[in-house]
């Protein structure tokens, strides 16, 4: 029962990193991990080579966005905990998506 306790206490969702990446910047950075994923997708890689690709892609986003890897993985990982500032970084990260695509688009009319 102990055990369970201090795991639960370990839990605690405001246990901000020290290094939080704020929210606005966060949605940054997953904007452009989402556009190398579908860049990767296009690619029609495979496997070990698909994956290769892809990580040197977020190696360099995470390089323009002045953080490292450790840095995004503890702020994510506390935003999972924090489900509202989740919810809000997705809404600014699918308005995003959605009003460049809808530029996308109307360049090409």
């Amino acid at each position: 029962m102990f055990f369970f306790g201090v795991i639960l206490l370990g839990c605690k969702s405001d246990d901000k990193p020290p290094d939080l990446i704020p929210m606005e910047k966060m949605a940054s950075i997953l904007i452009d991990i989402h556009l190398s994923e579908a860049y990767t997708e296009r690619q029609n890689l495979r496997g070990d080579t698909a994956f290769s690709f892809y990580k040197d892609l977020e190696y360099r986003n995470f390089q323009d966005h002045g953080v490292d890897s450790a840095t995004f993985f503890s702020s994510y990982d506390y935003y999972v905990r924090n489900i509202q500032d989740l919810d809000q970084i997705y809404e600014w990260v699918v308005d995003t998506l959605n009003s460049e695509q809808a530029e996308l688009r109307a360049d090409r009319d």
